[in-house]
């Protein structure tokens, strides 16, 4: 009686112990990330996901999409802000692979997840904005890429009780950068 208790025991003090390095492993620092789409050379629209780590598994971080923020260069319509956006995977999370999980690196955010909603305007003179955003496979067109981390995305951008859409695009090229003030 007294060796099965020692080994319950011991066997309770290791799981324990298995557990506790597991919660361990360190989180990244938060990031924020910004994805310029383009129209010819000019910026028409940047988005800029906040993204807070959840937890780590096996070199990939899950993320959680804190915050998007819409910005609507070369017009006078608007910002636009969505917390907490629907991420389109079976858990909501964004999950990213990682040479090294506590230091992420840029360009391994290069295919966001579906994200949908309707962001809030930030301009009380403008309608809410719906969208839809997520990365595609990009292939590198003969000549090279046009920016420097380059990833194809599809969007939709829709000023509610609007007919047309303020931006759209199907496997569009685009930017993805540090956004300013990020210190990297």
């Amino acid at each position: 009686m007294y060796r099965r208790n020692y080994i319950l025991a011991f066997l309770a003090f290791s799981i324990s112990s298995v557990c506790a390095n597991v919660a361990l492993a360190a989180l990244p620092d938060d990031q924020t990330i910004e994805y310029k789409i383009y129209d010819g050379t000019q910026v028409v629209f940047t988005v800029r996901i906040h993204l807070k780590a959840v937890s780590v598994d096996n070199g990939s971080v899950e993320w959680s999409v804190q915050k998007m923020v819409f910005y609507q260069q070369g017009s006078k319509t608007g910002d636009w802000e969505e917390l907490n956006p629907t991420v389109d995977t079976p858990d909501g999370r964004w999950w990213v692979n990682h040479a090294d999980t506590e230091n992420p690196e840029l360009e391994e955010f290069d295919m966001p997840p579906l994200m949908e909603g309707c962001a809030t305007s930030l301009n009380s003179n403008v309608d809410d904005l719906d969208f839809s955003f997520e990365g595609q496979v990009y292939t590198e067109p003969p000549g090279g890429a046009p920016y420097t981390i380059t990833v194809a995305l599809d969007y939709l951008f829709h000023i509610v009780g609007k007919i047309d859409p303020e931006e759209e695009g199907e496997d569009e090229p685009a930017e993805l950068d540090d956004p300013p003030g990020s210190g990297e």
